[in-house]
């Protein structure tokens, strides 16, 4: 006769389960505390808007559990692995904007001969 295969059990569902939310729990205190850390290192303004989130200079939304960012200007999202070098990409990328997004909207439009 033919062994059935066995499933896992429910316990074992909940030990993968607190595992993860363990892991999870870790990184972002982790996060949390390399950006506060890096917040008051440049002189920044923080806001903690939840747990997960935090609001740097009023524009880049922050999210340590994921190493997440939303930028609040252009609208993008992404991935950071090193907060400094984030900071300075976007800071970069600002200064080769010009004005923001209107001077956008008028270069695009003379573009099109409009």
């Amino acid at each position: 006769m033919r062994s059935r295969r066995r499933r896992p059990g429910v316990t074992w569902m909940k030990t993968k389960r607190a595992r993860r939310a363990m892991r999870r729990s870790a990184e972002r205190l982790r996060n949390t505390g390399e950006i506060l850390e890096f917040c008051w290192d440049s002189r920044l303004s923080v806001q903690e808007l939840t747990p997960y989130q935090f609001r740097v200079a009023g524009w880049l939304d922050l999210y340590p559990t994921n190493q997440r960012y939303h930028n609040l200007r252009t609208n993008r999202r992404g991935w950071y692995e090193d907060l400094a070098a984030l900071w300075r990409k976007l800071q970069e990328e600002q200064s080769h904007d010009g004005a923001g997004a209107s001077d956008v909207r008028h270069r695009l439009r003379s573009s099109d001969g409009h």
